[in-house]
């Protein structure tokens, strides 16, 4: 029966909503996830799809072999069983893998560390150099666990973005959902069509700023190769170091504005433009 006006209004509309957010049908069945940890034998479990279940409390189990799917990219600690940040990980039994890809992640955002090649992103500085009109920002690191990848274990080092203040633009125009949903649909409903699509490798680190920023790095984040390599403890200030950040690194509120006019220079030589949606 259609509902009436009445029927969605006023306390009767209230209570059909209610009724209805009380009765919605459950999913026909539970992910499973599978913790990438090699050389356990336990039965998965089932993931909880509760919406107000906090990433803190979700637990995975240890299981053989190489997980079919991964929990949103999610590293898990593998002696409890839980979703963790890194600083518990690079404390577990699989510490060092994870001390290894946080080390490869600085070297590449600096100039290189041993066969990963830097992008010169950002550079280690005494806390004198710091201009009076900049507030260093803090560093939030994000870990991942990626079986598809050559090194599954993640590290990504990406700037505090409630810090850093940017009096540009920062916007980019982007295609509504119905000028995607025309184009897919335009591809999927042509013969012998096909559709390509680009992920352009490190392409915000190669972002070009003029108004550099500065991030404050806590001592334990870094390990003593990467010390000993960049000779960081002359510049160790209240137990920090300081880093210039020179190019487009995640989480900077101007980074995705810039790597878009980058992108729009680079490809307007062979004959591409943006076009309005």
């Amino acid at each position: 029966m259609q509902p009436t006006y009445k029927d969605t209004t006023g306390i009767r509309g209230n209570q059909r909503r209610r009724q209805h957010r009380h009765h919605r049908p459950q999913p026909l069945s539970t992910a499973k996830v599978n913790h990438p940890r090699k050389g356990t034998h336990r039965a998965p479990v089932s993931v909880p799809t509760h919406r107000y279940e906090t990433r803190s409390k979700v637990k995975l189990s240890q299981t053989q072999g190489p997980p079919a799917i991964a929990l949103l990219g999610s590293a898990v600690n593998p002696d409890t069983g839980e979703i963790a940040e890194y600083k518990e990980l690079s404390q577990c039994t699989e510490g060092p893998l994870w001390q290894a890809s946080n080390a490869e992640e600085i070297g590449r955002l600096t100039q290189g560390f041993g066969g990963q090649k830097g992008t010169d992103t950002m550079f280690f500085i005494p806390h004198t150099s710091i201009p009076k009109n900049k507030k260093p920002t803090y560093l939030r690191v994000v870990s991942a666990f990626r079986p598809e990848k050559t090194n599954p274990r993640r590290i990504r080092w990406t700037v505090g973005i409630d810090r850093i203040f940017y009096a540009a633009d920062k916007s980019t125009k982007t295609a509504d959902l119905t000028t995607a949903k025309i184009l897919i649909n335009s591809v999927l409903s042509t013969p012998g069509a096909k559709f390509l699509g680009l992920d352009i490798k490190d392409f915000y680190l190669g972002t070009s700023m003029k108004d550099y920023e500065y991030m404050r790095i806590p001592m334990h984040m870094i390990p003593q190769a990467i010390i000993d390599q960049y000779n960081l403890t002359p510049l160790v200030h209240n137990n920090c170091v300081y880093v210039e950040i020179r190019k487009g690194m995640y989480g900077l509120p101007q980074a995705g504005k810039l790597a878009h006019n980058q992108l729009i220079e680079a490809l307007a030589p062979f004959g591409y433009r943006p076009m309005a949606s």
